[in-house]
């Protein structure tokens, strides 16, 4: 058995991220098709398409304000 006092979990953090920004690709997508089969949703469209990145921004300012640093490579 071996004791170790620091766990690495840079590993988990990257895969994370990378999920986030596959599915907000996919997610633009989606819009994207929305906007081009029903064109009356465009505006809708890039509410959405604006409005999650932003929060995802704002996540990771408060956790930089908090003292909390997103990982490096």
């Amino acid at each position: 058995m071996r004791i170790e006092p620091v766990y690495d979990r840079s590993d988990l953090i990257h895969r994370a991220i990378d999920t986030l920004i596959r599915t907000l690709a996919e997610e633009s997508v989606v819009v994207a098709v929305v906007c081009f089969v029903f064109p009356d949703a465009c505006a809708l469209g890039i509410r959405a398409i604006v409005t999650l990145p932003v929060g995802i921004l704002m996540a990771f300012l408060a956790m930089h304000l908090l003292g909390n640093r997103p990982p490096t490579s």
